[in-house]
């Protein structure tokens, strides 16, 4: 999957900071007005590919800095993304989301 991120006015590349999902306020990916794209395709040479969304929530008084941990300028092997995530799992709400990207469709 790639992901294009453009700047925001303010210098920021996390558009996701903001995006705070409450009752009677679903969380919705790319928030409205956003300029983040979320393209699917599969990977070259690939027909199909399985793929999964992450979805981590924390509560606002959590003192929790995802694009810290997690930059996608610094890709990390599985193991070591689990490790990380290891450390802020007790605090977090997780759902994984899996899909298949159908080069053919």
């Amino acid at each position: 999957m790639l992901f294009k991120t453009l700047r925001r006015a303010n210098g920021s590349t996390n558009p996701q900071k903001e995006n705070v999902a409450g009752p009677g306020k679903p969380l919705q990916l790319p928030p409205a007005g956003s300029r983040l794209e979320v393209v699917l395709q599969t990977l070259p040479g690939h027909e199909k590919d399985a793929e999964a969304f992450v979805i981590v929530a924390v509560g606002q008084d959590e003192e929790i800095d995802f694009s810290s941990r997690f930059s996608v300028r610094n890709p990390l092997p599985l193991s070591a993304f689990f490790e990380r995530y290891a450390e802020i799992a007790p605090y977090a709400n997780e759902i994984i989301l899996p899909y298949v990207v159908d080069g053919n469709e």
